[in-house]
Parts: C-alpha cells; structure tokens; sequence
C-alpha cells in the first residue's frame, strides 16, 4: 500500500513531482524497488486536492469540488500501468469516492462511495478515462465505511 500524488487514465502514477521549481521534485526514493517487486499495488490518496466534502445519514456528497488528482496524464511516471499489467500485477487505487482497479480497457471504477452518482460525480467531470465493469456492475461500499457502525477491516 503506497500513497500518490496523481494517477492517470493508464494506471501511471506520480509520486515524485509535485510542481514545476525544482523544490517541488521530490525523488522517488524506494518506490520504484517496492512497486517492481510487489505482485500486487494498493495507492492510496485522495480524488481531489482541497476539496470538500460531507457525510450525512450514511452518504458522502462533494460540497466543493477541488483540483483533480486522477488526470488525464500524470506530469511524470514514476509507476508505469502498462509496465504492471505487462507484469501481471494487480493495480487498485482507492480514494475517498470509490476504487479502481487497473484492467487492459483502463481504469476501471469498481466501487463507489454511497450518496455518489456515477456520472454527475465521478466520470462526468473528472479529467481521467474510467471505464465501468464489463456486467455493468458498480458496488456501492458498505455503510458501515462511512458511518464506523459495524465496520470491520478484513483481507479476504
């Protein structure tokens, strides 16, 4: 499980340039050995910088949308999508409106946050390609992820 700064329509990922002045390039330290090693590859961040969001009666809603962090195409690829399917890896990426995974058709949301409409939230105004699940089928996340009552954490 590994954080990120953006991800984009192919699975790439920046974890290393945060802005143009040299100041703002970090490295990517171990990454790069974690991530070529791992057969399978957790990100972890937020959908958007600075945004704002609420939860209410169980349901999450944007209340103020910020810059996207799931773009088009990353600055600098610090994690090649294509590389990890090459590789055989399983790729997810999970934020705080649902998950992806990494499929050969793209990104694909597999899961959404409860109260989030699909296309009004998620695919319309996002910068990103996302491509739904071949049956159509987006799950809604447990409750118990937004409200705490009853959630347990488990591995499969």
């Amino acid at each position: 499980m590994l954080g990120l700064l953006e991800a984009d329509s192919d699975g790439n990922v920046n974890v290393s340039k945060r802005g143009e002045k040299a100041i703002n390039f970090v490295g990517p330290g171990g990454f790069p050995n974690l991530v070529n090693s791992a057969k399978a590859v957790i990100f972890i961040g937020t959908w958007m910088a600075n945004a704002k969001f609420d939860i209410e009666g169980g349901k999450l809603s944007i209340k103020e949308p910020g810059p996207y962090k799931f773009k088009e195409a990353v600055d600098q690829i610090t994690f090649s999508g294509k590389r990890a399917l090459e590789q055989g890896k399983k790729v997810f990426y999970v934020t705080n409106v649902g998950a992806f995974r990494l499929t050969e058709r793209g990104m694909e949301l597999f899961i959404i946050m409860p109260g989030l409409d699909i296309e009004k939230d998620i695919i319309g105004p996002c910068p990103m390609r996302i491509v739904l699940p071949e049956d159509g089928n987006v799950k809604a996340a447990d409750e118990s992820i937004m409200t705490g009552k009853g959630f347990k954490l488990s591995w499969p």
